[in-house]
């Protein structure tokens, strides 16, 4: 009964050859090793897509239904996961939980404080020959 035991006490037994991170419970390495490999052994039956765990299958199958399980309590929108949920409820809240090491500035998700921290590294991973500037916001239309 090790896995039972290590999940409250942090302890974590289970630890992965290639990159050496530790796991609490066996199950959690072998999700891991999973996703390593870029196996995905949970497919969608209307398109295919493969997915390393069987919770992002069934998030990614409300694509396909249009379920809607979770309700902001705040307006009323409906959304397909408890993870969007959080993220919607931060225009409510004002909340930043995602703060830039180089200024201190406050994003509401991390995908929108990974772009703000380009401007401090410099680093434009996109290239487009009809770009007219350094800027994401700046481009030319043909």
């Amino acid at each position: 009964m090790v896995g039972e035991s290590t999940v409250h006490s942090g302890e974590k037994p289970y630890t992965c050859s290639v990159c050496g991170r530790g796991f609490s419970q066996s199950s959690g390495l072998s999700k891991h090793k999973c996703s390593q490999n870029g196996e995905k052994p949970w497919k969608c039956g209307d398109c295919g897509k493969g997915f390393n765990y069987t919770s992002e299958l069934e998030n990614h199958q409300r694509v396909h239904t249009g379920e809607r399980p979770f309700t902001c309590s705040e307006c009323g929108k409906c959304v397909k996961s408890s993870q969007e949920l959080s993220a919607h409820q931060r225009v409510h809240t004002d909340e930043r939980p995602f703060r830039c090491c180089h200024c201190g500035s406050g994003f509401k998700t991390l995908s929108v404080l990974t772009v703000h921290q380009r401007i401090h590294t410099g680093e434009w991973p996109f290239s487009c020959s009809l770009s007219v500037g350094r800027g994401l916001f700046t481009h030319a239309i043909c």
